[in-house]
């Protein structure tokens, strides 16, 4: 195709049942529609799948890495990359993202992206280097965690080589499994690397030298006074200087960080915070690609350097389990990363394992664990990546634990079988609809709105602005628009640290790309990549009863700063406003044909209302 700036125009597709590739050629109107990231990636995805709709261990289920068109240039905090495919966890459209410089490396290797395909006899690894393709055996990584196969493949390659991994938890299929890369990064949320361990691809490593093209030279000096202004605000500095495990105490006053499986305020948020890690351990600022932030935290453990904990991972493994107990937490996380797992949902199922064992579903003796055993924390989480005992079961999420052990959906804290994260649905009463409508099951990074409710982000363009945060039904616009927003920022993958409202956006794509683009373009953008994401899901059998939230994540807290706040009592009605603003028919659950057809979606309406 005919040039177009910030993207390469090609993605590699790469069989690795034949160990065969071949490239496909993208058309502009296509990227224009769907930017790359997670939006080009459901348009490849869909596109692959058609007619087939296959399982998530099958061959035929594509796994889709992507680049964005800011990947790879001076756009502040564009150093990232996103993974495609059908998720073992949900059954449904998977998606996750990692920052570092595995994207950036990626895209300059002359690809937007890569489909795999297939999967391989034994244990391989793919290396890209400059536009070609090869196979490599990977036996002997087969088994290793991944820090040391990150190690093994750069020591093979060369220490520029940039590696995207699974551990022994995507090798045994445990339905979470994270793919790791840059030592510590992780796209983890809904199991792709139990796809990338079906496929019997332990790796994937890239080495670029092309140079990424954008049109005016006048994105260069708009993308350094973004990243100045960036790096001077408040926001910015505070985590750099305490990451965001700075939001352990704020968070805590909102009534925002759970404890107990989401049943309890009463622990001390100080213990876990950011001030906390910082007094605990030699902390150093890690940054990704081209961010002038710089909050991901490297720090010494024993004789180790390793990432440290997120704000999330120290809810999910600490408080959640009521681990109030920093250098546990700092191990789980650690351990976690260099088994493959997802700490959202490795610490959510093992609290609920706590939970059972509490209701006496599971015996104590069983589980061999209990509410702030530390020991028993890092002992069921090596047994969950490697299938042991009760480990196997827990290696299969909440959903599906409930469900075999026959216990309330009502105690099983997931949406659409993805584990609930760190963020209260009682204190912040949008990211209950959050949670609930969410493409990829429960996830507060495709609808943080409760940055909007805190007065963090503000969009005319995209209907954010303030209110009360317990008027749920109130706040169904900042939902529908920080979703349509969320999708534009992964789909051009840039960290939603940064805040960039849609006037920043649009700038900073038309400098990049020359088209010209509007914040009212990006919105219905925005809104054509979340009902793609939707329809393809409705394909796999959502409908509206799925998009419901349990109500142990909704019962009232008995003491703590939210005591006696619950969302209940106004969720139907606020999906109500939400299905007619959304243009969703109520009993089926889909986007209308008039809905799909308004926002380019017509042959989607095709295949989804035949």
């Amino acid at each position: 195709m005919p040039e177009v700036y910030s993207y390469n125009g090609r993605i590699a597709i790469i069989d690795l049942s034949k160990q065969r590739v071949r490239t496909l050629e993208l058309k502009e109107n296509v990227l224009r529609m769907f930017i790359g990231g997670t939006g080009l990636g459901a348009y490849l995805f869909l596109d692959l799948i058609r007619n087939k709709y296959p399982e998530p261990f099958s061959e035929e289920n594509p796994l889709i890495f992507m680049t964005g068109p800011l990947t790879g240039t001076i756009a502040p905090a564009s150093g990232r990359h996103a993974v495609i495919s059908r998720s073992p966890l949900t059954n449904i459209f998977g998606e996750a993202t990692s920052g570092g410089f595995f994207g950036v490396e990626l895209k300059k290797t002359g690809y937007d992206g890569v489909v795999f395909l297939g999967s391989s006899e034994r244990p391989v690894y793919v290396f890209i280097e400059k536009g070609e393709i090869s196979f490599h055996d990977a036996r002997d990584l087969w088994g290793l965690g991944t820090y040391e196969t990150m190690q093994s493949i750069r020591k093979d390659l060369g220490k520029n080589v940039k590696v995207a991994c699974i551990g022994p938890a995507g090798e045994n299929l445990v339905r979470y499994s994270a793919i790791m890369n840059d030592d510590g990064r992780a796209a983890a949320r809904t199991g792709l690397g139990a796809v990338m361990g079906s496929k019997k691809l332990k790796a994937v490593a890239v080495l670029g030298e092309k140079e990424i093209s954008v049109c005016s030279e006048e994105f260069f000096e708009y993308s350094r006074e973004l990243s100045r202004t960036l790096a001077e605000s408040i926001s910015a500095m505070t985590l750099k200087e305490l990451g965001t495990a700075g939001y352990f105490e704020v968070g805590y006053e909102f009534g925002d960080i759970p404890g107990k499986y989401f049943m309890s305020l009463d622990f001390d948020p100080e213990t876990l915070s950011g001030t906390r890690l910082n007094e605990l351990f030699h902390v150093t600022p890690k940054a990704c690609f081209a961010c002038p932030i710089g909050c991901g935290r490297e720090i010494k453990l024993d004789s180790l350097v390793v990432h440290g904990p997120e704000y999330e991972t120290l809810a999910a493994l600490g408080s959640l389990n009521l681990i109030m107990n920093m250098d546990i937490v700092v191990r789980a996380n650690h351990m976690c990363n260099d088994l493959g797992l997802d700490t959202i949902s490795t610490g959510v199922t093992i609290a609920f394992l706590n939970y059972l064992v509490e209701k006496e579903i599971i015996s104590r003796k069983d589980a061999n664990i209990s509410w702030g055993s530390g020991e028993g924390l890092l002992r069921i989480i090596r047994m969950i990546a490697h299938r042991e005992g009760i480990g196997n079961l827990l290696a299969e999420g909440v959903k599906r634990m409930a469900e075999k052990l026959g216990v309330d959906r009502e105690e099983a804290a997931h949406v659409k079988g993805l584990e609930i994260p760190m963020h209260d649905p009682r204190a912040f009463f949008s990211m209950a609809l959050v949670y609930m409508t969410s493409n990829r099951g429960a996830c507060h990074l495709r609808g943080d709105s409760y940055i909007v409710d805190m007065g963090v982000l503000e969009d005319e363009n995209f209907n954010l602005r303030l209110g009360e945060p317990t008027n749920l039904v109130d706040r169904v616009p900042v939902v529908i628009g920080i979703q349509n927003l969320r999708e534009i920022f992964n789909s051009l993958l840039i960290c939603i640290f940064t805040h960039f409202d849609s006037e920043k956006i649009s700038k900073l794509l038309r400098l990049a790309t020359g088209w010209d683009i509007t914040p009212r373009e990006l919105y219905v953008t925005g809104e054509r990549i979340f009902n793609l994401k939707r329809s393809i899901n409705n394909l796999f059998g959502i409908t509206r009863k799925d998009d419901y939230l349990p109500k142990i994540t909704t019962k009232p807290y008995t003491s703590g700063p939210i005591q006696g706040q619950t969302p209940e009592n106004q969720l139907e009605e606020a999906l109500r406003k939400y299905y007619q603003m959304r243009g969703w028919d109520w009993e089926t659950g889909k986007p209308t044909r008039k809905k799909l057809h308004e926002v380019g979606l017509g042959d989607v309406a095709d295949i989804l209302w035949r």
